[in-house]
């Protein structure tokens, strides 16, 4: 097993649910209505 490999999938599928997570955490429904920014986002 290749560690690079594995950090870059790991780090690529990081991308990808954070931009989901993003997504969902930026539409109307989802968004807590007490915070406009989300803490999280500089992780």
């Amino acid at each position: 097993m290749d560690i690079d490999a594995i950090v870059a999938a790991g780090g690529l599928i990081g991308l990808a649910i954070a931009a989901i997570t993003g997504a969902v955490w930026d539409s109307p429904l989802a968004r807590p209505p007490r915070s406009r920014r989300s803490p999280s986002r500089r992780a």
